[in-house]
């Protein structure tokens, strides 16, 4: 027997393929049997004797990061990623956030500036470009400084407080921004809606415990003074208790309990006292990594604003020493303008900036990463 008496047959073709299922018997062909070595050439197989080719794989596209539906990725951040997600979300967000902060500024510093353009055309107030009167002092001068001064410290005041209200609206676009959405000027606002005047009441109280700290230091110094220890005594004692106790005091309560409070009192809708008990349960054993991050987000902030502000203040001191006559007003304009360019980039960067530590304090201790997936909707 040959070896291809051993191969099954293919029954159209009659070609023998190894490994192939042998066709099962049937009744014997009828006709003449050719002649051995003769006959028609074989029938090749069609393509429908092969099995269909695979298709090619369907690759997909880039790569999409579920992790990050937005301005920052929903895990525990880095340095570079609470600085992106800042300028992201300003970049995303640009009335919410300058829009919000240029026009509060305005609106603060209206004040001052109309104070002083009263002062300058009716009470006729003439200052050189010291800020000094030219010559005796009369009552009109008198009133006329007093009212653009006031008038100036209204305006900064305006200016803190409303601050705290572009914080707090800040922190609202910036949780948008982490999961993907966006807010108008409009939205913003809104979303603060019952909470503004304790986002006040925060920083006044905030404010007031800054005070209490450097009322106690003063004191402090008094005492000294008062117990005749000597000039050069009292002096070194308010320099070393300056350094060692009221600095590392005010430290301490700008990191611990006010940094992140806004954020708190914004995103969780607490109470003043609540939130600043929240802000203090965050940063507890993240002290040095929160007030790292806070005070070089201070120090950026403190460089580019003077960046800003220095051209208009050259122009304001060129303009007081041109028109000493109009040098209060000058100031006036002058302090209005830097405020209002200081503030459109410190105050959205800061309170994004804020936010995010905030948030990140919260998925590093409270997995709640998991609750912003969710409202990014990559959660059922």
């Amino acid at each position: 027997m040959s070896d291809s008496d051993h191969l099954p047959q293919d029954p159209t073709t009659g070609w023998s393929a190894p490994g192939s299922t042998p066709a099962p018997a049937g009744p014997p062909a009828t006709g003449p049997t050719p002649a051995p070595g003769w006959g028609p050439p074989p029938a090749y197989p069609t393509a429908a004797a092969y099995p269909s080719t695979p298709a090619a794989p369907a690759y997909p596209g880039p790569p999409v990061a579920l992790h990050k539906p937005g301005a920052i990725p929903l895990r525990p951040l880095t340095l570079g990623d609470i600085y992106n997600g800042a300028f992201r979300t300003i970049r995303a967000n640009p009335r919410a956030t300058v829009g919000a902060a240029v026009l509060m500024s305005v609106l603060a510093m209206s004040l001052p500036l109309v104070l002083s353009l009263i002062a300058t055309f009716t009470l006729d107030v003439s200052l050189d470009e010291n800020l000094e009167p030219q010559g005796s002092i009369s009552t009109s001068e008198a009133v006329g400084i007093a009212l653009s001064l006031g008038g100036l410290a209204l305006g900064t005041l305006a200016l803190y407080l409303g601050t705290a209200l572009v914080s707090a609206m800040v922190s609202q676009v910036t949780l948008a921004a982490a999961v993907g959405a966006r807010m108008s000027l409009e939205q913003a606002w809104r979303a603060t809606r019952g909470l503004r005047w304790r986002a006040i009441g925060l920083i006044l109280l905030l404010a007031g415990g800054y005070l209490l700290v450097v009322a106690v230091w003063g004191v402090t110094v008094l005492m000294a003074a008062a117990a005749g220890v000597g000039e050069g005594a009292t002096i070194a004692w308010a320099v070393l208790s300056g350094l060692f106790l009221l600095l590392p005091a005010l430290v301490v309560l700008w990191t611990r309990y006010s940094y992140l409070a806004v954020p708190a009192l914004m995103l969780e809708r607490r109470g003043v006292v609540a939130s600043i008990g929240v802000a203090g349960r965050l940063t507890r054993g993240a002290f040095w990594r929160t007030f790292g991050i806070a005070l070089l987000t201070v120090g950026i902030t403190l460089v580019a604003s003077n960046l800003l502000s220095t051209p208009v203040s050259l122009v304001g001191q060129v303009v007081m020493i041109a028109a000493p006559d109009y040098a209060l007003l000058t100031l006036t304009v002058t302090t209005a303008l830097t405020s209002v360019v200081a503030t459109a980039f410190v105050a959205p960067f800061s309170g994004a900036v804020s936010t995010l530590q905030y948030l990140d304090q919260r998925m590093r201790r409270e997995g709640f990463e998991v609750e912003l997936m969710r409202r990014a909707g990559l959660l059922g």
